[in-house]
């Protein structure tokens, strides 16, 4: 993240500002970022974006970088960014906020469930009067760190989201952010999907090329099984007839007598 005023000749690399993360604990925060190129690094923070607390500067250059806020309160979303220079550059970050964990604007069962060419997204909003409903921001190359990182998709009360029109097999990264009283994007969950082409049910029938036989047509019955039914067929008629016969022969003799 971030951009800069400085520039290399060829051959020579740009600093750039990445990998930035907020690990947070009960009252505290550690900011870690890593940058290309060894340089001294300086955290605004605060409230707002205007940083309105201390500066915390670094002294010695390095590539990975760490710092710790103490002293936090619950329930309140802080501010940041990060400056760092080289002897020949200077780069800065975008603004990120984070708030400490806690129940009343922590987004809970945020899950992206796959689809056929969409993703179905559901969440459980926080029970606080503060709340001021959530923005749901979609990035394909990785979870977005504030509401300007990606596509925003979706923002309002709601708790439940279907992005539609997507490519299957390709996965999609979406982060959602609470929105505070004071119109703060606090970054609060995070997860990941990737749509599918869904399979036939079971049971369904794939209708086949009338131009190609199918492989599935029973054959004809044996020749056996059709003479088999034809001397049934002879040996009751053979029987019927010699009934009739008996029963003429036996009305005869009673004529006779």
């Amino acid at each position: 993240a971030g951009g800069g005023n400085g520039g290399g000749g060829a051959g020579q690399l740009n600093l750039i500002i990445g990998n930035i993360g907020v690990k947070t604990n009960a009252g505290s925060a550690i900011i870690s970022w890593q940058t290309s190129l060894n340089s001294a690094c300086r955290l605004y923070w605060g409230q707002t974006s205007q940083y309105e607390k201390k500066i915390i500067a670094e002294t010695v250059s390095n590539s990975s970088h760490s710092t710790a806020l103490d002293n936090l309160e619950m329930q309140l979303a802080y501010h940041f960014k990060i400056s760092c220079s080289t002897e020949r550059e200077s780069v800065s970050s975008q603004d990120y906020t984070f708030i400490l964990p806690q129940t009343l604007y922590n987004i809970s069962n945020f899950k992206a469930i796959p689809g056929d060419q969409k993703i179905i997204l559901n969440w459980t909003n926080p029970a606080n009067p503060g709340f001021q409903g959530v923005a749901l921001v979609r990035n394909e190359n990785s979870y977005p760190q504030n509401k300007n990182d990606g596509i925003l998709v979706y923002q309002g009360y709601g708790n439940s989201f279907i992005d539609k029109n997507l490519i299957n097999g390709k996965t999609y990264y979406y982060s959602l952010f609470t929105v505070d009283k004071n119109k703060n994007y606090v970054l609060t969950a995070f997860a990941s999907a990737t749509p599918f082409k869904e399979k036939a049910p079971a049971g369904e029938i794939i209708p086949q090329n009338p131009a190609t036989p199918s492989a599935s047509i029973q054959a004809c019955p044996p020749i056996i099984s059709s003479i088999n039914f034809i001397l049934i067929i002879i040996l009751l008629v053979l029987i019927i007839l010699l009934l009739i016969f008996l029963l003429l022969k036996k009305r005869k003799k009673k004529g006779n007598k």
